[in-house]
């Protein structure tokens, strides 16, 4: 009769405290590397990991660098905006912004994934990727107004529009910047009202957010 189940060797005390050890040690190190470096099947290590260990995969949020002025500055503005919306209607506000696109594929963020019991035990400079620039290969939109977007994620197109709209035009790469463009007009027509519309509703939320954070990083 054939075994079933998985083969009691991956399932040791033993092969547990070196796969929690490797992950506590750097939970950035991923499934295949681990696999790989005690000669288990990726997907045994899957289940090792997931099911006898209860670690999760989360992924990391890339971000703009936040320096302590910046987060002053996002702190106030957020306060200003609050109070705005007290005596302005949202319908009333325009939101702009920049952003840089490739014509390079967007990357892959199964590449920025990490380890953990839970999110809330995870450190903020491990889930954050702080970056500093972007090298431009095109600025498509570059909106100036009363709403500076001091690196927000906070404004409707940063932390929503443009993922959509990345996710889609940049699927693949391009052979040139006009092909990008055609690619951007395209799906930007795409996006339906009701996206756009919830992304804008979920903006004082996300003020209220960034001051509860002392205008630091949020989700």
């Amino acid at each position: 009769m054939p075994r079933c189940g998985r083969p009691k060797s991956i399932t040791t005390p033993r092969m547990k405290n070196l796969v929690r050890d490797r992950v506590r040690r750097n939970p950035l190190r991923s499934m295949r590397k681990m696999a790989a470096e005690v000669h288990i099947s990726k997907a045994s290590m899957q289940n090792l990991v997931k099911n006898e260990l209860d670690f999760r995969s989360y992924e990391r949020k890339i971000v703009h660098f936040l320096s302590e002025t910046i987060k002053l500055k996002r702190l106030s503005r957020s306060k200003g905006l609050l109070t705005r919306l007290e005596i302005e209607n949202l319908d009333r506000f325009l939101f702009s912004d920049e952003k840089l696109f490739s014509i390079e594929q967007a990357t892959n963020k199964q590449n920025y994934r990490i380890l953990f019991p839970n999110s809330s035990s995870i450190p903020e400079d491990v889930l954050y990727v702080a970056r500093t620039q972007n090298p431009p290969d095109l600025l498509w939109i570059s909106f100036k107004g009363g709403m500076a977007s001091l690196k927000s994620r906070f404004d409707p197109m940063d932390f929503s529009i443009w993922a959509i709209l990345e996710a889609k035009a940049c699927a693949k790469s391009h052979n040139n910047l006009d092909s990008l463009k055609r690619s951007l007009v395209k799906e930007w027509g795409k996006i339906p009202q009701e996206v756009l519309r919830a992304a804008v509703e979920s903006f004082p939320t996300r003020l209220r957010s960034v001051v509860k954070n002392k205008g630091g990083y949020i989700e």
